[in-house]
């Protein structure tokens, strides 16, 4: 999967300019060009990289708008690395500067004007290979964080039962499913997050994907159940198991924050 890159930037013709370049070299681009839009985008989707002005509205030069941008990302707490892209400098630019390396996972403050396209490409693809995106608070793997909310080992045998397997092979499965698609939101309401049916052998997970933006369903089945319809993202089979990612319509505030 590729790299995920956000640009926050309000002249258009610029951020035209990084999104090309980054794109040229195969990044996933989504742009915003100012704070609502660029909060919108990280309450749906986590990058690996934001690339942040300070400066959002150009006809205000008293403007730093960026640094609630770098606070929005910050909240979330799920590993985005951040460049500062700007052309501000003096005292208040580095206040922000030192309070971003401090508090907000800043790596790198680059002056526009003042460094070459190969040099934007390399400072974006060290810090993408250095984040660790966050599978959903402080759970270790995807299977734990798709349960969130519930008690788990009561899910755990439930789950176990209705699929007639063990635990290392469900967890290697769900764990396998859903890793690209991490960082996740479980459902909020417990009963829609997980589904068991034991007749039949079928386990539905209800999540929130942030690498994707989207809601999807994973369903566990014997290997011999019925098909799953949807728009399906992928598929696949271990222990007798058959794992089907499906995108769906659901709403992203019916998620957990």
């Amino acid at each position: 999967m590729k790299k995920r890159i956000l640009l926050v930037e309000d002249i258009a013709s610029t951020r035209e300019a990084y999104r090309d370049t980054l794109e040229l070299h195969d990044f996933e681009v989504s742009e915003a060009s100012s704070l609502t839009e660029a909060a919108d985008i990280v309450h749906k989707k986590t990058f690996h990289v934001a690339c942040v002005d300070l400066g959002l509205e150009e006809a205000d030069p008293s403007n730093y708008q960026g640094q609630d941008v770098l606070r929005e990302i910050s909240k979330h707490k799920e590993g985005t690395r951040i460049i500062i892209v700007s052309q501000k400098g003096g005292d208040p630019a580095l206040d922000i500067a030192i309070k971003g390396y401090e508090e907000q996972n800043l790596s790198k403050y680059l002056r526009k004007g003042q460094f070459e396209p190969e040099e934007f490409i390399q400072a974006i693809a060290e810090q993408a290979e250095r984040a660790e995106l966050k599978i959903f608070q402080d759970h270790g793997y995807p299977l734990s964080a798709a349960l969130h909310g519930l008690d788990q080992d009561v899910a755990i045998h439930e789950i176990l039962t209705a699929l007639e397997r063990g635990f290392p092979a469900v967890r290697e499965l769900v764990d396998n499913s859903l890793r690209s698609l991490c960082p996740l939101r479980p459902h909020e309401d417990p009963e829609l997050l997980l589904s068991i049916d034991a007749d039949h052998g079928r386990v539905e997970f209800n999540l929130w994907s942030k690498a994707i933006g989207s809601a999807i369903r994973l369903v566990l089945a014997k290997a011999d159940g019925e098909p799953v319809d949807g728009e399906v993202l992928q598929t696949r089979q271990s222990h007798q198991i058959e794992a089907t990612t499906l995108k769906t319509s659901d709403p992203r505030d019916a998620y957990c924050c």
